[in-house]
Parts: C-alpha cells; sequence; structure tokens
C-alpha cells in the first residue's frame, strides 16, 4: 500500500487523515442510501431497465458504506479494505455522473493510505 513519502503530503492536508477516512465512510453510507432511495421511487414512476441496474449498484454501494463505518470504529483493517473495493463498483459503474469517479479516486487513495498507516 502507500507508505512512500510521496503520499505522505495527504496525511495533514486540511484535517487528519482518520477524519478524511470517516468523511469517505459516511460519503459512501449516505450516498448509498439516496441511490438506493431513489432506485426505489423511479420504480414506481417509469418503467424503465437502468432502474433494476440502479437498484444492483445501490445496494453494494450502501453495505459498503455500512461496514467501511463499522471497520473503522472496530479497527478491522480487512474489513475496511474489503469496504473500500466493494464501494468502489457504484461510482465507476455511474462514470457518467463526473464527480462520483473523480470524488472516488481521491478517496481510494486516502483509504489505502489509512489502512497502511493507521490501520495497520
Amino acid at each position: 500500500m502507500c507508505i512512500c513519502s510521496a503520499c505522505k503530503w495527504i496525511d495533514n492536508i486540511c484535517c487528519p487523515l482518520a477524519k478524511k477516512a470517516q468523511f469517505f465512510a459516511f460519503w459512501t453510507l449516505i450516498h448509498g442510501l439516496v441511490m438506493t432511495t431513489l432506485s426505489l421511487i423511479y420504480q414506481f414512476w417509469e418503467e424503465k431497465e437502468w432502474k433494476y441496474a440502479a437498484f444492483a449498484v445501490a445496494i453494494p454501494h450502501l453495505v459498503a458504506g455500512l461496514l467501511m463505518v463499522y471497520s473503522i470504529y472496530k479497527s478491522l483493517p480487512t474489513l475496511y479494505l474489503v469496504s473500500v473495493i466493494g464501494s468502489s463498483f457504484g461510482p465507476f459503474a455511474l462514470f457518467l455522473v463526473a464527480y462520483l469517479p473523480i470524488m472516488q479516486i481521491f478517496e481510494i487513495i486516502v483509504a489505502c493510505r489509512f489502512y497502511s498507516t493507521v490501520l495497520k
């Protein structure tokens, strides 16, 4: 993982690394809740095929957010790493919404740094 000195500037750029990891966990959790809720609401409005794909992407994103929050507070590094990987499928599947993959790439870098320096 990212233990090199090239990524050290990320640690305290605007807040501590642990706070950034918590933000990423709650970002994923809230985003998963919003995506799940919207995909359930759209089921009643329109008969489109994409709503099933949106629901299939939203549920793992929600579960990954829950696991990420749990793994941070219980200091479970393996579960944290699995939840970071699981949280990546949703934003990259919805690449047309530009802020999701960009935010996800930055947060993956922070998550890897948090995993390698704090949890491990």
